[in-house]
């Protein structure tokens, strides 16, 4: 284990930011703390990098207390890097110089070595002598992020760092970032809303709202099995539906019966996260659904559809149907999805 964060709490103004928040990383592990904006992840990563006092709890980096009572280890003290949002790279000085930067006291040539290899690693050796505002957005990004390697730190923060690109630039820069956050063995925490980021980037995925972790898991296990009805809602695309558990664990619904994830101690009604993928058309069915709306995407149509009880789904599907029309819909023979108590 290389971070320990444990309990940290912290209010701005009365308003509970950060509750009993908390979580271990792994050394070489890439971990994301997703969520909502004003969710508390942009403040927990300050917590971690000494630019926020909690009011308590405790930070230990590599076996090094950071922050616990009156202990308050400085920014500057913490062999933490950090990567933001607008790049923050010095415009009057080079790419080299910029890269440089936090390695100014050693040996000119041991210097230009480290340098060197991060050139190339970040895909840009011939851009030593070229100035920020001579690259792009994307380049200008990595050059942030060999700066923020430069002194070998022992954990890298990357605070929403993707969000001024468009999408392709940002799903492919992050897959970048994330493979020579490997190529270099270090570990790092990522902040953002976009899930995409989080799942292309991550080992482990913090969940938050409100201040507060959901859960803190693989992406996989965090897709597949939300511990909470927030982390359903928030990951991946998917609506409500009404259901009642059986006795043999499976769940009745307004278009059939599924097996599912169930909370402990499940009774009464229930409410199942239906995602596009538990959904198939069914062609020797009875018709329970209305077409809302249908929009094209480039792998499909994707339709909004409204159940015969008012309820509504969402649903991906090759084949094009018109507003208005019906369909006859039922449950993936893999689909598992997860249910909560109301």
């Amino acid at each position: 284990m290389i971070l320990d964060v444990a309990k940290l709490n912290l209010s701005f103004g009365g308003k509970r930011v950060l509750n009993d928040f908390g979580f271990t990383l792994e050394e070489g592990e890439t971990a994301c703390l997703l969520g909502h904006s004003g969710c508390g992840k942009t403040t927990a990563l300050r917590c971690i990098a000494g630019f926020e006092t909690a009011a308590s709890g405790s930070i230990a980096l590599n076996g090094r207390t950071l922050f616990s009572g009156s202990l308050n280890v400085p920014p500057h003290q913490r062999r933490i890097g950090m990567v933001f949002q607008d790049y923050a790279l010095f415009p009057h000085l080079n790419i080299a110089a910029n890269v440089a930067f936090g390695i100014a006291k050693q040996p000119a040539a041991e210097r230009k070595r480290r340098v060197d290899e991060l050139l190339a690693l970040i895909g840009l050796p011939d851009y030593g002598k070229h100035y920020p505002h001579q690259l792009s957005g994307g380049q200008q990004q990595r050059v942030a992020l060999a700066r923020a390697l430069a002194p070998r730190p022992d954990l890298i923060l990357l605070d929403e760092p993707f969000s001024s690109l468009d999408a392709d630039l940002r799903t492919r820069l992050s897959q970048e970032v994330g493979k020579l956050l490997k190529q270099e063995r270090t570990s790092a925490i990522l902040v953002t809303h976009d899930q995409h980021e989080a799942f292309a980037m991550a080992d482990k995925i913090g969940m938050m709202a409100d201040g507060t972790l959901h859960q803190w898991d693989d992406p996989q296990t965090l897709y597949r099995r939300p511990a909470t009805p927030a982390v359903a809602a928030f990951v991946g695309q998917g609506a409500w539906l009404t259901a009642t558990a059986d006795a043999d664990g499976s769940v009745q619904t307004a278009i059939g019966r599924t097996a599912a994830l169930l909370p402990e101690n499940h009774h009464g009604t229930l409410r199942l996260r239906v995602r596009p993928e538990h959904l198939r058309a069914d062609p020797n069915g009875k018709t329970n659904a209305r077409v809302a709306e249908c929009a094209f995407t480039c792998g499909g149509f994707q339709y909004t559809l409204q159940l015969d009880n008012g309820e509504t789904l969402h649903w991906l599907d090759g084949s094009h149907r018109t507003p208005d029309s019906r369909i006859a819909l039922r449950f993936a023979d893999t689909a598992c999805p997860a249910a909560f108590h109301n």
